[in-house]
């Protein structure tokens, strides 16, 4: 690289000969190439690109190729050789520059030449929009700018700020190159983004001969910027005399104005400028012109003291007394800034003396103000007011004492006797304001003119209390030398020494205790001066008035000593410092907390480790029964805690609510400490009073992770049955496993029904009787995850349906945003208790997408509807569906539903008809119907010794079976007279289809079978045929005598149980409502489950087929082993393979 640099070509060729990379960059990423074409190293350049390949665009970290910078410096050799070479000619940058732009950046005349003649883009601008023209346009460089513009450089092209080329020539003064673009054609007229003309900006500049130009090609003179003004007005605001000249030369409107109503004599007023004035004036400028706040060239000459100006204009006429929109009049504009001259001048001209503006300031109040003694003492000559007042009751005397202006003070008390006792609105006066700042010679000078030295404020401040709260030093001794009363209280009983001793000035206090102030004067809530400067931690004062034999254990009206304060605050020095004069380290408040109490609560671990030390009562109780571990538990501070844990502080005890230090930390969401309680022996049974637990409050922290704890720590260990309960338990598994084993295709639901019956006993035998409402709430939950699924195969699952049909329960799933109709047909309630209108929020929303996806997959609707009775079924259930509740259903469900039943039918080619009237939905069946109908018979059949019954409805001619244990018909043949006169044929068709539907009692039932011949007798259209089967399919589901009779009924009482301690707790405390409620959002589960309520029951149970032997045997026993201990041989059994 250093050989490219310096053009050595036979060392560059001899190192590239030995394998020197060409592609090796420095630092900054240029390569060879890139440095010997910046250097101009034609005879490098040669070599490196041609024998030895070099990329002719390697760029550098900048993006910067060899052309651009050869470009860029001139190299025009290099350039036109890199050309040659294929060089890209209009590559760019990082930021957008070409080599053209670069080239015409610094003049590189040659080069822009030779690139223009390659076809360089000679518009091409860089990420601003600038183009070469606007690049050379700004530097002046006006070859190349001629040079671009015969190649056609767009005159019009703008920035990103909306400037031309010509704009930025104007607003640099680069005349030659403006005159060049406007030969041209370029716009004079042009603006910008901001609305703002070449000839704006010339003018904003001062640029004389830019302007000149501009005229000349006929800008517009008097388009501008509207907020600004035009042209004029900007060389007048910018004080460009000879512009504005030149300008008002040219005939251009003096009475212009700008967006807030300013003229361009304002402008000038402003500026001062005399020959500008005239001219405008001699041009029929407007004087008395205002502004949108009301002000006149007469104020702004005023304000900024241009008194020459001034007088120009009140010649020319201008109001001397015009006011602004806030009252403000030329003579107050001069006054507040102390140009006397103007002032002199005004009142000459007769100027009102004491006119006021709104906030009621005079000139005199306004020259006080300022601290200008001439202003001040020429007013006064003019016969201002000395005592007026303005809007805040302030007189030019208190506004000068607490300003500080104190020649303007001795000017208005001995000249003019100003009142020296003249009080604000709030009822202080000058020597209370001078005091309260610090003013140490006003305050002399105006007790030498008998000020009251003890006049006190509409709060009862003195001049003393100001002066000892402000830290005054001085000027407190210069009032207590004047002997002010030490002792004067404000309205709240604060006095000077309170003030003092709360900003911990001690040569303040001393002098005030130096003359006798009294120590043990209190607040109106009974605070000395010890509290005030305990609780400020003010140690040095605290020392200063303990040394004085003060009572260390004074009391406030609440009871709060000196250490309750330092205990709150945690100024663990000055505790020391109270400790070591006596304090009482088990003093009581009111509330009967102790300084350790107040430690506690505010966390001040350290502060409780120096009480416990100087003996403090460790479990001292308040009023309300709480121990400063109860209080510390409900704040939060572990550290704390500890301490008092560390200390052998009470872990049990309770306050007058029943509240513990772990219920008070759960209450208030301290969960981390609540862990730390629990794991310190803390008792997790402990109720408050109005019935929480742990687990209540964290159900509305939603603190999950505390059951975890607590169960961890054996606080809510479940029970296994023991005794006759499991006994029965297990005998009525076995009774329904016997049965179920009957029906083979079964086999994977029994195992399924036989776990989750399991587990759902090990939840109902906990013992509720000591839990709290939500922790048992939590249960029932999961009970009905348990349970539900059972709903569309167990005839049983009412108890299911009665654990969500409380109106709490559904309350609570209308806040979680279920869709409740599903839960409320699980819960059996008649359709008009129903709610079928709950709104659809956008989670339903989501549920909805996610079902629709799922139905329109044709393997999962394969998978879950195996064969062709469920996939008939869920026809008919979806047309029911449509038809019954098209008028109940939202309009996202019932497109749902439709689109389901679309899918399926098309699926499983399955035509769809209107719902046969014996249709009944297996939610809706009334799974306890035993009553027998006309004509209904039933048939025991066996098979391999075991017994199933089967009820079907047949004619008087339909094929009879024989009970073989009773031997007789259960049929009478009087279902219908129209049946029974059937032919022959139709009687041999009935027998048929009736021996179809039995099946060959040899051999084993198959329910499925019964279903679909079932389904054929209620195709006939036959009334009694159908009505036959409305019974039959009210039997269709999963029955077991034994285990209605034990374990549902036990299930029934724990339900009844459990409600009635719900409902109890929950009217009584509304937390523990919403601690149930939240508990009950585990109900979503229920609600995904009841949304797959068509799917199949082999969809729920996932088993393997080789574990048929015995999975479902609780016990461990066999259904051969009951039968010989004299077991129910086989329980009643019917089976509901359609339910959804």
């Amino acid at each position: 690289m250093i050989a490219a640099q310096e053009g050595h070509v036979d060392t560059v060729s001899l190192l590239l000969e030995h394998k020197a990379s060409v592609i090796a960059v420095n630092k900054t990423g240029c390569a060879p190439l890139y440095i010997a074409a910046m250097k101009g190293r034609a005879e490098v350049v040669r070599v490196i690109l041609l024998e030895y390949q070099s990329p002719v665009d390697l760029a550098n970290e900048f993006g910067t190729t060899p052309m651009m910078i050869a470009a860029q410096e001139g190299h025009a050799e290099v350039v036109r050789f890199l050309l040659k070479n294929k060089a890209s000619v209009n590559a760019t940058k990082k930021g957008g520059a070409s080599a053209l732009y670069l080239a015409a950046w610094k003049n590189q005349v040659d080069v822009v030449r030779v690139l223009l003649k390659h076809d360089a883009a000679v518009d091409l601008g860089n990420e601003n929009s600038w183009t070469p023209l606007m690049i050379a346009a700004q530097e002046g460089h006006v070859d190349t700018v001629s040079l671009l513009l015969e190649h056609k450089a767009s005159v019009i092209a703008m920035d990103n700020d909306g400037e031309t080329a010509l704009y930025t020539a104007c607003s640099n003064e680069h005349v030659e190159v403006a005159r060049l673009l406007l030969e041209h054609h370029a716009s004079a007229d042009v603006a910008n983004n901001d609305g703002t003309t070449p000839l704006y900006d010339a003018t904003r500049y001062g640029h004389l001969n830019v302007v000149k130009l501009l005229v000349a090609k006929n800008a517009m003179l008097e388009k501008g910027d509207g907020a600004k003004g035009t042209p004029l007005h900007r060389a007048v605001i910018d004080d460009y005399a000879k512009v504005a000249l030149y300008l008002l030369d040219q005939n251009v409107n003096v009475n212009a104005r700008t967006d807030d109503g300013g003229s361009v004599l304002y402008g000038a007023a402003v500026e001062g400028n005399m020959k500008v004035v005239r001219a405008l004036l001699e041009r029929g400028a407007d004087v008395r012109a205002a502004n949108e706040d009301g002000e006149t060239p007469l104020h702004a000459a005023a304000e900024n003291g241009h008194v020459t100006v001034a007088r120009v204009l009140i010649e020319s006429g201008a109001v001397v007394d015009a006011t602004t929109n806030d009252l403000r009049t030329p003579l107050i504009y001069a006054a507040y800034d102390g140009h006397i001259d103007v002032v002199r001048l005004l009142l000459k001209h007769n100027a009102s003396v004491n006119i006021a503006m709104n906030d009621g300031d005079t000139p005199l109040i306004a020259a006080a103000k300022n601290g200008t003694v001439k202003t001040v003492q020429l007013l006064l000559g003019h016969h201002a007011a000395v005592d007026h007042k303005n809007a805040a009751g302030q007189t030019a005397l208190f506004v000068a004492a607490k300003l500080g202006h104190s020649a303007v003070v001795e000017v208005l008390l001995k000249a003019h006797a100003s009142s020296v006792d003249a009080a604000s609105n709030t009822g202080r006066t000058a020597l209370y304001a001078a005091s309260q700042n610090g003013h140490a010679d006003i305050v002399s000078l105006l007790l030498a003119h008998g000020a009251n030295i003890d006049a006190v404020t509409n709060s009862g401040e003195s001049p003393l209390f100001a002066a000892a709260a402000r830290e005054r030093h001085k000027v407190v001794q210069l009032l207590l030398s004047n002997n002010a009363l030490v002792d004067t209280a404000a309205i709240d009983g604060i006095t000077p020494l309170h003030a003092a001793t709360k900003r911990g000035h001690v040569g303040i206090i001393r002098a005030l205790l130096d003359h006798n102030a009294d120590l043990h004067a209190m607040t109106t809530d009974g605070r000395t001066a010890l509290h005030e400067a305990v609780a400020a931690g003010r140690g040095e004062a605290v020392e200063l008035l303990l040394s004085t034999n003060y009572n260390v254990d004074a009391c406030t009206t609440a009871g709060a000593t000196a250490l309750h304060e330092a205990c709150s605050f945690g100024h663990l020095d000055i505790i020391e410092l109270l400790l070591d004069h006596k304090a009482c380290v088990d003093k009581r408040d009111e509330g009967g907390k102790t300084p350790l109490h107040a430690a506690a609560e505010n966390g001040h671990a350290l502060v409780v480790q120096r009480l416990l030390a100087s003996g403090a009562q460790l479990d001292a109780i308040s009023v309300d029964g709480s121990t400063p571990l109860i209080c510390v538990a409900r704040c939060g501070y572990d550290e704390v805690v500890q301490t008092l844990l560390d200390g052998g502080a009470s872990i049990i005890a309770s306050n007058s609510a029943g509240e513990t230090p772990l219920l008070a930390a759960a209450s208030s969401g301290h969960f981390d400490l609540a862990r730390v309680l629990v794991a310190a022996g803390a008792s997790a049974h402990a109720c408050s009073d109005d019935g929480e637990s742990v687990l209540s409050f964290a159900a509305t922290w939603n603190e999950l992770s505390i059951v975890t704890l607590l169960m961890k720590h054996g606080f809510l260990e479940f029970q296994k049955p023991t005794g006759e309960q499991a006994s029965l338990l297990c005998s009525s598994l076995l009774a329904l496993k016997a049965s179920a084993q009957q029906a083979h295709e079964f086999k994977r639901l029994w195992e399924g029904v036989v776990h989750r019956l399991e587990r759902a006993h090990d939840l109902l035998s906990t013992d509720i009787s000591e839990a709290d409402a939500s922790a048992v709430a939590h249960q029932f939950a999961m009970i009905v995850f348990r349970l539900v699924r059972l709903k569309p195969t167990c005839a049983e699952s009412s108890i299911v349906a009665r654990l969500v049909a409380s109106r709490m329960v559904v309350n609570s799933l209308h806040d979680l945003h279920i869709e409740v109709t599903f839960v409320e047909r699980v819960s059996g309630m008649p359709p008009a208790e129903r709610d079928w209108s709950s709104p659809f929020e956008d989670d339903q929303t989501k549920l909805l997408a996610k079902y629709r996806e799922a139905i329109d997959d044709d393997a999962a609707l394969r998978s879950n509807l195996e064969d062709e009775f469920m996939q008939a079924e869920a026809v008919l259930l979806l047309k029911h569906e449509i038809t019954t509740h098209s008028d109940k259903c939202t309009p996202e469900l019932l497109s749902l539903l439709q689109h389901a039943l679309d899918r399926v039918s098309a699926v499983f080619n399955i035509e769809v008809r209107d719902t046969p009237d014996w249709f009944i939905p297996p939610h809706e069946l009334d799974a306890d119907q035993q009553d027998e109908i006309d004509g209904e018979e039933s048939t025991r059949l066996e098979n391999d010794g075991e017994a199933i019954d089967v009820k079907v409805n047949v004619d008087d001619e339909s094929v009879q079976e024989e009970d073989d244990n009773d031997g007789d018909s259960s049929g009478n043949g009087s279902s219908s007279d129209s049946d029974s006169s059937s032919d022959s044929d139709n009687d041999e068709e009935e027998e048929d289809k009736g021996k179809m539907m039995l099946g060959d009692t040899t051999k084993r039932i198959s329910i499925a079978v019964v279903v679909e011949n079932l389904k054929e007798f209620a195709s006939e259209k036959n009334l009694t045929k159908a009505s036959s089967f409305k019974h039959s399919a009210s039997s269709l589901g999963l029955r077991s005598t034994s285990l209605e009779d034990h374990i549902f009924p036990e299930l029934s009482a724990t339900l009844d149980d459990f409600f009635v301690k719900l409902e109890r707790k929950c009217s009584t405390c509304s937390v523990s409502r919403k601690s149930v409620q939240h508990i009950f959002r585990r109900l979503q589960d229920v609600y995904k489950l009841l949304r797959d309520a068509h799917k199949t029951p082999s969809d729920f149970v996932q088993m393997d087929e080789e574990e048929e032997g015995g999975d479902g045997d609780v016990s461990g026993g066999s259904v051969e082993e009951e039968e010989e201990d004299g077991g129910e041989k086989g329980s009643s059994l019917s089976v509901d393979t359609g339910a959804p």
